[in-house]
């Protein structure tokens, strides 16, 4: 299934394949580090990348809001990569993306790669918040860490696992992580590699697949481990 359903602080949330959680109580959608433009801000130095990724990006969000019929979204950092010249295309295909879903409320949790200079060159219909935001159980902010006022949901790493033996291939892929202080969401993006986490114990992990979300059994846990900044 492309969803799996968990309970968290009291709340059933929603984990998709697509790298996003959904929380029906609340008819809110939430995703992490969408890095949009990142391919130009590698074009402009001079290393080849793809061109489409951002809209391939815009066109996924777009599908799981009409799937959930969302009503607000959440992005919990980085929604940029870096500040974008006026005439990158996918600027245009987000004004396009936001006329299409105008009954949606949008808002942004600022990250580390969201500079105020690239805010400017958006659609000011997008709501940007600077600091967590409490949003009863949960805190919502972009990097993980413990809050006094309930279990912190971010982004930040772009946490990967890795599921095999050491006389296997293996793989690798995105997961969402959740610990005793917070669930970090998958990297939402395209193109935002990944960085593989080492979980404590008593955590767990979800892995995204194609097109299935599945827990998976933690056999070596570490004791502690401390989130690496991006």
């Amino acid at each position: 299934m492309a969803t799996h359903c968990i309970e968290c602080a009291g709340q059933k949330l929603a984990l998709h394949s697509e790298r996003a959680l959904f929380w029906p109580a609340k008819k809110t959608l939430f995703c992490a580090d969408l890095h949009l433009g990142k391919e130009h801000v590698f074009s402009r130095a001079g290393i080849g990348i793809p061109d489409g990724v951002s809209t391939t990006t815009l066109q996924r969000l777009s599908q799981l809001i009409v799937e959930f019929d969302a009503h607000t979204v959440f992005v919990l950092g980085d929604f940029f990569h870096g500040v974008p010249s006026r005439e990158e295309p996918w600027i245009e295909q987000l004004q396009a993306f936001l006329s299409t879903h105008a009954n949606v409320i949008f808002r942004v949790i600022s990250g580390n790669h969201d500079r105020p200079e690239a805010r400017e060159r958006i659609d000011s219909g997008i709501l940007w918040t600077t600091h967590p935001l409490p949003m009863n159980p949960f805190v919502l902010q972009h990097a993980p860490g413990r809050s006094e006022n309930g279990l912190v949901l971010c982004g930040h790493l772009h946490p990967t696992f890795r599921i095999g033996g050491k006389r296997t291939a293996g793989v690798q892929a995105p997961v969402f992580w959740l610990t005793e202080h917070y669930l970090v969401l998958p990297s939402f993006g395209e193109f935002t590699g990944g960085h593989r986490i080492e979980p404590f114990i008593g955590d767990q992990i979800y892995l995204t697949g194609p097109d299935c979300v599945l827990p998976v059994p933690i056999t070596n846990p570490t004791k502690t481990t401390k989130p690496t900044k991006r």
